[in-house]
């Protein structure tokens, strides 16, 4: 599997103005910063809706993601996609001081969560 989190860095911008959070780097590897996937898909279709100018393949979307100071981090740090809801749930409440920890260090002035069933998760992580 492809170190995620050391390239996750690559794409952090000197200053995060807004922290895209999803659930996990999905199991099957097709990770939003490794190119080509649908969580890229889809995030460059929103952002070209919204600027109404097409944003460049996936290499070139993803300098601008991070050129607008936008990050997207996970909630939960390894994959849980592939788990049952029981053990899904224990590693999201697992994942919460971490995630804590990670927004403290980010100071974004905004959070926006990707996932509606992660929500209650992300704004304990936020609020504390």
């Amino acid at each position: 599997m492809v170190d995620a989190e050391t390239i996750r860095r690559l794409y952090r911008p000197k200053t995060i103005t807004t922290l895209f959070i999803g659930e996990s780097v999905p199991y099957g590897g097709t990770f939003f910063y490794c190119g080509e996937n649908s969580m890229l898909r889809q995030m460059r279709i929103a952002m070209e809706a919204w600027k109404k100018v097409p944003l460049g393949n996936s290499w070139e979307f993803l300098e601008t993601f991070k050129s607008y100071g936008w990050y997207l981090d996970d909630l939960v740090p390894e994959p849980v996609n592939q788990l049952p809801p029981t053990e899904k749930k224990a590693k999201r409440c697992k994942a919460e001081e971490g995630l804590t920890s990670r927004i403290k260090d980010y100071n974004p002035r905004a959070i926006v969560i990707l996932l509606l069933s992660i929500k209650p998760y992300v704004n304990r992580a936020a609020d504390a």
